[in-house]
């Protein structure tokens, strides 16, 4: 993962039992040029629970990259 090196949004919710936001972590401490985003109240299916939050954090981390 270390060969990453393009912008990269890591996204997960507060309550994610599978990719849970510790592991999250580690992804983003592995990737250099990474931002992390831990969504309060969700679980994994982010898109589904609070599709309006995600493209939030989404639009503003692509509008970053310009």
């Amino acid at each position: 993962m270390c060969d990453v090196t393009a912008p990269s949004l890591v996204l997960t919710g507060e309550n994610d039992g599978g990719c849970n936001p510790r592991l999250n972590k580690k992804i983003d401490a592995a990737l250099p040029n990474s931002e992390l985003v831990i969504l309060d109240h969700l679980k994994h299916s982010l898109m589904i629970e609070d599709a309006a939050l995600l493209a939030k954090h989404m639009k503003a981390f692509l509008l970053k990259q310009k």
